[in-house]
């Protein structure tokens, strides 16, 4: 079939959501899809006006069906479910740049010159973050390039994040691409490198008193949230099971001498300690450091005053 589309609002201004989600829907069974052509004839044409105000066409339309919707001829339907779910075009668009969509339908209100009530009744979910997400890739790689370029010369010296200090620069991102579907996620992970006398390794690295069980720095695998432990720790931690059941003085034994710290921590925790329940121990202990580790690692933290110096970042992109 030959579509072709007339956005009678103007399509130069706000693009028209519907009209997206029927272009891309023609065009995936394979229908030939463009702005209207006075000197073409089509198969069928959507005409679709959002104001009541806005002049209607009043040329002939050349077409063997025609079919208007939108508030602006007070129609309040909507439309097939197959149509709604689908992922606009943002092609016929080219200059919208964003992804639009509706996460509610509906409002809570009754103003009196609002057709909305009337239209979509009481406001319920109508799609989540995930659904309205853009699929196109070129656009996620420029706001990643934007991200990065303004967190390499990012300074906010009340969150001690410094983009250099004596020439060194600091700030860089690890980013994490995947398609999930027919859409692109980008996860990009803000680093800083920067060391003190106190943390020589960095500050935004795994502490001191974890580095019995992760010295190293984090990458990729634990971002995403799998636990990437030294390979030493499975020897080590049988013997440190084995020394926790027999009463073994760990501070004497010269390899697990370095965990003595964290058992001393733990074991108040618990009524009893033994053979039936040391592994399920040993194991949700590493997992609560491997938070702290993470915790170290993230140059915001999850607090009131994180969140503020990250807000404070994102508000400059």
């Amino acid at each position: 079939m030959n579509i072709g589309l007339i956005d009678v609002d103007g399509h130069s201004g706000f693009p028209n959501l519907a009209l997206m989600r029927l272009s891309a829907w023609h065009k995936n069974r394979g229908d030939v899809v463009e702005w209207w052509n006075g000197f073409c004839h089509y198969d069928r044409v959507y005409m679709s006006k959002v104001f009541t105000f806005t002049p209607d066409v009043d040329t002939v339309i050349d077409a063997d069906e025609i079919i208007r919707g939108g508030t602006g001829y007070k129609n309040y339907g909507s439309l097939p479910d197959k149509i709604e779910r689908a992922s606009p075009d943002y092609s016929i668009y080219p200059g919208v740049d964003y992804a639009i969509g509706f996460l509610t339908r509906g409002c809570i209100r009754r103003c009196p010159w609002c057709i909305v009530p009337q239209k979509e009744g009481q406001i319920r979910p109508a799609a989540t973050w995930e659904e309205i997400k853009r699929p196109d890739s070129d656009r996620i790689i420029a706001l990643a390039d934007r991200i990065l370029e303004k967190w390499r010369g990012y300074t906010d010296e009340s969150a001690f994040v410094y983009a250099y200090t004596d020439g060194e620069p600091h700030n860089t991102i690890t980013p994490i691409a995947r398609k999930r579907g027919e859409n692109f996620e980008l996860d990009l992970v803000l680093r800083n490198n920067i060391t003190t006398p106190e943390h020589p390794l960095g500050v935004y690295h795994p502490h001191a008193k974890l580095h019995h069980i992760k010295k190293e720095n984090i990458g990729l695998i634990e971002v995403m949230g799998l636990a990437v432990l030294p390979a030493r720790l499975k020897e080590e931690m049988a013997q440190l099971k084995e020394a926790i059941l027999t009463g073994a003085r760990l501070r004497e034994d010269e390899v697990l001498a370095k965990h003595a710290d964290w058992v001393d921590e733990f074991r108040p925790k618990y009524d009893q300690i033994d053979s039936s329940n040391i592994d399920g121990i040993i194991e949700n202990e590493i997992g609560l450091v491997f938070m702290e580790v993470l915790e170290d690692a993230g140059v915001y933290k999850r607090t009131a005053e994180g969140q503020a110096a990250f807000d404070r970042f994102i508000g400059c992109i």
